[in-house]
């Protein structure tokens, strides 16, 4: 005899790997939200002026990056 499985009997929240999946990203996401709290947090202007450093050397890679991948000579 063959069982079937109705709407009201199968689960509705995530199972095995999904929950372990979302729990993963959740912490991931709650750890960089704390890093990035406790960096701006010391933001007096020695603070803001490292993150403003920081920001322009990422751009500066970037564009350095980008440069070299447009450029056919480096080929």
């Amino acid at each position: 005899m063959q069982t079937t499985t109705t709407n009201s009997q199968r689960s509705t929240g995530p199972t095995g790997v999904e929950a372990a999946t979302s729990a993963a990203v959740t912490s991931a996401d709650h750890l960089a939200q704390q890093h990035v709290q406790e960096e701006v947090s010391g933001a007096g202007p020695k603070g803001l002026r490292r993150l403003w450093n920081r920001l322009r050397l990422t751009v500066a890679e970037m564009n350095y990056a980008a440069n070299r991948l447009a450029d056919p000579r480096v080929r």
